[in-house]
């Protein structure tokens, strides 16, 4: 089955990510994306869709200086995961969002101007990519309100994608020129090297 999932009259919209929430006992899955537009003002924010009753709630991050909100990822919780810019300092920070309540919370790694939490699995694990004022970047995980922190052997522009529910992550890293690869990584070993996609 097709569905076409449109916002009249804007310049773009797109998902990211999808959850299968009948895993927990739950009759809608739900999808979460965001929609851009230019006229008459740049906006962008956050969607959160919901397949069964058709309906799509807005997701902006509840700061008066926030001017995008990027929603990445969902579990079968229904916990959300993203990122949203303020202009208040120009920095990128991250959240989180549960569809049952709809409350928000920040994730920001301490010194980081750049937090972007991009998975999330069932045990609510959140991985993603932290970037600093001096210009690296390093992948992370947060299990609670601990980070653990890690680099990709090679490269210099780690990315971290999305976790299982066995802890093992996905992402890419290169450099600023033509070099990239993807690695999958096993947060319960700390093994980095555990395979590599060139």
């Amino acid at each position: 089955i097709s569905l076409d999932v449109q916002y009249p009259s804007v310049y773009y919209s797109g998902f990211a990510s999808m959850n299968n929430s009948y895993f927990f006992g739950a009759t809608t899955n739900t999808a979460v994306g965001w929609v851009t537009d230019f006229l008459p003002t740049f906006s962008s924010f956050g969607t959160l869709y919901n397949n069964s009753a058709f309906s799509a709630t807005t997701l902006v991050y509840p700061d008066p200086n926030t001017y995008e909100t990027e929603p990445e990822a969902i579990n079968n919780r229904g916990v959300v995961v993203g990122y949203y810019y303020t202009s208040s300092d120009m920095n990128t920070h991250g959240f989180t969002y549960a569809e049952s309540g709809g409350t928000y919370n920040n994730i920001d790694y301490p010194g980081a101007t750049y937090t972007n939490p991009s998975g999330i699995n069932d045990a609510g694990w959140i991985v993603g990519t932290v970037g600093f004022s001096s210009g690296a970047y390093q992948c992370f995980i947060l299990k609670g309100t601990t980070y653990t922190l890690w680099t990709p052997a090679s490269g210099t522009l780690p990315n971290c994608w999305g976790i299982n529910g066995t802890g093992e992550i996905v992402g890419f890293d290169g450099d600023e020129t033509t070099s990239n690869f993807g690695y999958l990584y096993d947060a319960q070993s700390g093994d980095p090297s555990l395979a590599s996609v060139q």
